[in-house]
């Protein structure tokens, strides 16, 4: 890692004058303060959009983790090996929070705020919104085939484990409730949100939760861009929603504190609320659960995924409390 780290620095302009392990990146510390070096694997044109995004972002205020240039104003620069590589700034701060009310009110307003922004944002010449779409009635369909696609395995399998056994056990009740919420959102207002979002170039962070959020210096930072694309913004506040709900036990007055927050920045139609509450709906835990073990070693399956299964189970009843409170 020196001498690839050495060869890509040269690169760039600022001088480095100590480095450190990070998550997933070495961190720098430099003349021109804190940077990140990460090897990069996606495509220059998604590259080119995520900084067009972030300097838009820049320009209206936000903190971020921003692109560095190099010396030639690339995106990227490449090892001996070819392998490209990313600077950007970094921050030092905490993570939000799930279980600090506060905290998690000021990641919502910022999130609110972000999508506000994040409408017909000025693209780079060769990169279309539209070659970064993302179709969520697709994505929960393929969701479905793996699910039962998990179930076939496991009914085949002999000598099941407590693990298998409880997922066949209540596999029919998540799997039908999966289904009904595929169709729901099929027939609801989704359609017109989803065709709206493209016509207006409506961006989503793609990966909006606790470990993207930062707080530094008493302000709120965002991080890994990497999944933005166009889309129902209010995909970003269902994954939000949907993770501090399970660590608040399906509290029903987190989750409509939480509504009222972005409601309180951007104003929620009815159909973008039943669009949240559709999103809910769907057992996103238990397929990423049985998804996991699906492409997991079978030879040993960790207790931990029978307890998270058992804990899905028991939050279940709570979770359609909350769900009937939206109505």
């Amino acid at each position: 890692m020196e001498d690839t780290k050495t060869e890509v620095l040269e690169q760039y302009d600022f001088q480095v004058n100590n480095s450190y392990r990070g998550r997933d990146a070495r961190i720098l510390d430099t003349d021109q303060g804190l940077l990140s070096l990460r090897e990069y694997s996606g495509s220059q044109r998604k590259l080119q959009f995520q900084d067009s995004l972030l300097e838009h972002l820049r320009g209206e205020g936000f903190l971020a983790d921003f692109i560095v240039k190099n010396k030639e104003g690339g995106l990227t620069s490449k090892d001996r090996e070819e392998r490209p590589f990313v600077v950007r700034v970094w921050y030092e701060g905490k993570e939000c929070s799930l279980r600090e009310e506060a905290q998690v009110k000021k990641a919502v307003e910022c999130l609110a705020r972000l999508h506000r922004c994040c409408r017909g944002i000025a693209l780079p010449e060769g990169v279309e919104a539209a070659d970064f779409v993302q179709d969520v009635s697709g994505i929960l369909e393929r969701h479905n085939r793996e699910m039962r696609k998990t179930r076939s395995y496991v009914r085949s399998r002999r000598g099941k484990t407590d693990f298998e056994a409880a997922f066949l056990q209540c596999y029919p009740e998540f799997y039908e409730k999966g289904a009904r919420a595929a169709e729901a959102l099929a027939q609801s207002a989704y359609g017109n949100l989803y065709a709206r979002a493209v016509q207006e170039g409506r961006v989503c962070h793609g990966s909006f939760h606790q470990h993207n959020v930062l707080f530094s210096g008493g302000k709120t930072v965002l991080l890994q861009f990497d999944r933005c694309h166009v889309g129902v913004q209010l995909s970003d506040l269902y994954d939000f929603m949907r993770k501090v709900m399970e660590k608040w036990d399906w509290n029903p007055r987190i989750g409509l504190q939480m509504l009222s927050w972005y409601d309180g920045v951007v104003p929620l139609s009815d159909d973008e609320r039943e669009y949240v509450r559709l999103r809910l709906s769907y057992p996103e835990k238990f397929w990423k659960i049985t998804n996991h073990y699906y492409n997991s070693r079978k030879s040993w399956i960790p207790d931990r995924t029978k307890e998270k299964l058992d804990i899905l189970i028991r939050q279940e009843k709570k979770k359609e409390d909350f769900l009937r409170r939206m109505d």
